[in-house]
């Protein structure tokens, strides 16, 4: 059966679809577009319009059109845009922001789909080649995050030349000549507003369009409550965690204390001269200050027996973003039980042990004592929180944070910055 967009509309409204769908599409602006291959949510003017291609709804089936839909509005439920948004900042290096261009479509649409299956079934079986993490080109489980899928998929992209090169031909863009997916996005339409931005305009982009998702959603949940209409509860689940007081990543609270520290961090330099001593006989102007661009982190792991696998795989996660925080971050990392098992350092491309040391009781004495030494811009220590406080001559000097595992619980009242980790 052929039916155009209006007319899925409807029928996704008529409550013999789901209608939360279409509640959260009718609120965008339509535009036609021959760059999309089927349709695309995407950003223009820091607005968030819905594009669809007139040749494929000529010959797009029924059912194609309303999966379609439900597609797209699930990206904007799920937060996709400004999500990648936020991941896209993290990655400076030309050649990592060119395996993430072309990772992101697959990761993002993985997720998404893993959820539209839930109310869709249809789109699984129809052989349109809609994409699925566990496929045999990709091998990975169903229902994770599109940053899980992101990261596992950029890892085998810069690990296997062959697989970057299967994104590459059946990514948007590309000639689709070896998997034939359904790839429903068009980077295209939102990489070019990335290109154009510095880093902090991206990251109040990210909360502006963060604040918007917020607002529609709201309003499609209203208007279906409003006409009685019944929700699945992953989509109870879903909108409940958009709707929620937005949770600050403390990847973002580091970079604003980077920028911060650049702006009153001084070194020595024989580039500019001592202001105070030009012109005085006898003494040499230079060497002067300059601004010092580097940032040291002591980044503490928790290795004791009470820290559980799935912590410590969080806590090598976290690692791996704080890598990707600036360009001139350097890492000492420190393993610590009840004495500190290793110490490493490590750049924003630098190699991260994986088999970590430990395992035996906990005492935060001897990493930060270690840290004091290291003289770090910033000291962040991540536990289970099961130990005694340290004692107050170990502390260091600089910032002091507490990433708390998820279960854990606050080990410090008195001393440091607390955030408490989600494992999603």
């Amino acid at each position: 059966m052929k039916a155009n967009l209006s007319e899925a509309l409807c029928y996704l409204v008529s409550g013999k679809g789901n209608n939360f769908f279409a509640r959260i599409i009718s609120v965008l602006q339509v535009r036609e577009s021959s760059t999309v291959d089927s349709m695309a949510v995407a950003l223009d003017e820091r607005h968030f319009l819905l594009f669809f291609n007139p040749k494929w709804m000529l010959n797009a089936e029924f059912e194609d059109v309303v999966a379609t839909i439900e597609h797209e509005a699930l990206h904007l439920v799920l937060e996709h845009i400004p999500r990648k948004m936020a991941q896209a900042a993290m990655f400076q290096q030309p050649e990592d922001r060119a395996r993430f261009f072309r990772c992101t479509p697959f990761a993002e649409d993985m997720a998404d789909n893993c959820m539209l299956v839930k109310s869709n079934d249809w789109v699984e079986h129809h052989p349109g080649g809609w994409v699925w993490p566990d496929d045999d080109r990709f091998k990975l489980p169903r229902n994770q995050t599109y940053e899980v899928y992101l990261q596992k998929l950029m890892e085998r992209d810069e690990e296997d030349p062959k697989f970057s090169e299967f994104l590459a031909l059946n990514g948007p863009g590309g000639s689709g000549g070896v998997g034939g997916f359904k790839l429903i996005d068009n980077h295209g339409l939102w990489q070019n507003i990335m290109n154009s931005m510095s880093d902090e305009e991206k990251e109040s982009l990210v909360d502006e369009l963060k604040h918007r998702i917020k607002g529609i959603v709201q309003k499609a949940k209203d208007d279906h409550q409003r006409f009685r209409g019944t929700l699945p509860s992953y989509l109870q689940k879903l909108i409940k965690n958009v709707l929620e007081p937005p949770k600050i990543p403390w990847t973002q609270l580091l970079r604003d204390r980077i920028v911060n520290t650049r702006r009153s961090k001084p070194r020595r330099s024989i580039a500019r001269p001592n202001r105070r001593h030009v012109g005085v006989p006898g003494l040499c102007a230079f060497p002067g200050r300059v601004r010092d661009p580097a940032f040291t982190v002591a980044f503490c792991i928790d290795t004791s027996g009470s820290m559980g696998t799935r912590q410590l795989e969080i806590a090598l996660n976290e690692l791996q973003h704080l890598q990707r925080a600036d360009d001139d971050i350097t890492i000492h990392v420190i393993e610590c039980d009840a004495s500190v098992g290793r110490e490493y350092t490590i750049g924003p491309h630098g190699k991260i042990e994986y088999e970590l040391t430990g395992r035996g009781g906990t005492t935060f004495d001897p990493a930060l004592i270690h840290a004091q030494e290291l003289k770090p811009d910033i000291c962040f220590y991540y536990t289970d929180g099961y130990a005694p406080a340290p004692q107050p001559h170990n502390r260091v000097s600089c910032p002091m944070v507490w990433l708390i595992a998820p279960g854990g619980r606050k080990c410090d009242e008195n001393w440091g910055f607390t955030l408490e980790m989600i494992d999603q």
